[in-house]
């Protein structure tokens, strides 16, 4: 039986709670929480109840949603490695396109798979956690590393970051057909604004719609973009912060930009300019 996770609080705990909610403020509340007992079996107890609730409430709050929904970003600068939160993206457990494929995964699904094959808990820990069977907890989590092992698969950290500078330098010099050697036929572009800001309202996908999207934002804007835009660690690789100080539903509102890279092309865009989803990253608050 595996209980060292839950035999540690922060920042072990911090990970756990970011893994199984996709929320910072979720995280920072479940690794709280579970530093205020010294029984392991009560901190996995507390920290499943936390994730249900925050999952269950994200369920809710889907319903009434503007467009597509990602989950909260961790950025952070590129030397801040000993930031707690660091940690808690440390490998490739915790990279966004890995948090994106488990959104798709339903709440007891998510828990049973992470803590089961991402922690080493045991099935039967979780299942008293989850007040359900054990055989049910492995039976949710072979699902979900079923799905899992469907969605999309990024490269290196090393590859991406290498990738991602390679885009970012023909995007800024205007190098379109530079950008499109880079790009996946099937790239998608997710806006993660909950119409706050001016934003796609459901995917893009296709090489030729994105490209001809983002030439035409750089035609308009691409002076101030490039003078306000500066790279980051988005959940530990390269991406894009925006922040012009503008607040008008404009491309230079502040913003994240992550990209998705696997088989050496850019599989996605990730724009998360949502206040909302900034809020629990150090660097906006």
């Amino acid at each position: 039986m595996s209980t060292a996770t839950f035999e540690r609080s922060d920042p072990q705990l911090l990970s756990v709670g970011y893994r199984l909610t996709g929320s910072v403020v979720a995280a920072l509340g479940i690794a709280a929480d579970g530093g205020s007992t010294s029984d392991p079996a009560d901190r996995l107890v507390r920290t499943v109840r936390a994730a249900l609730a925050a999952l269950q409430a994200v369920a809710v709050r889907k319903q009434t949603y503007t467009g597509p929904w990602l989950p909260e970003p961790i950025v952070l600068e590129p030397d801040s490695f000993e930031d707690p939160l660091a940690s808690a993206v440390a490998g490739d457990g915790a990279r966004l396109a890995t948090m994106v494929a488990l959104e798709s995964l339903s709440p007891t699904t998510r828990i049973s798979y992470v803590l089961r094959d991402c922690f080493g808990t045991d099935a039967g820990q979780i299942a008293g956690a989850l007040a359900i069977s054990a055989d049910k907890v492995n039976r949710l989590a072979d699902k979900g590393a079923g799905l899992m092992a469907d969605t999309l698969q990024p490269d290196s950290i090393e590859d991406h970051n290498e990738v991602v500078a390679q885009g970012v330098l023909a995007l800024t010099l205007g190098d379109m057909e530079s950008l499109a050697a880079l790009a996946h036929p099937d790239l998608t572009y997710l806006a993660d604004s909950n119409g706050v800001t001016r934003s796609a309202t459901g995917p893009i996908v296709g090489s030729a719609t994105v490209l001809r999207l983002l030439s035409t934002v750089m035609t308009r804007y691409g002076s101030e973009m490039t003078r306000h835009t500066r790279p980051v660690l988005i959940n530990g690789e390269m991406g894009l912060l925006t922040d012009a100080g503008i607040r008008e539903q404009s491309p230079l509102h502040r913003r994240v930009t992550a990209l998705a890279v696997s088989g050496g092309k850019i599989v996605a865009v990730y724009d998360l300019s949502n206040p909302d989803k900034l809020t629990g990253t150090p660097l906006f608050r």
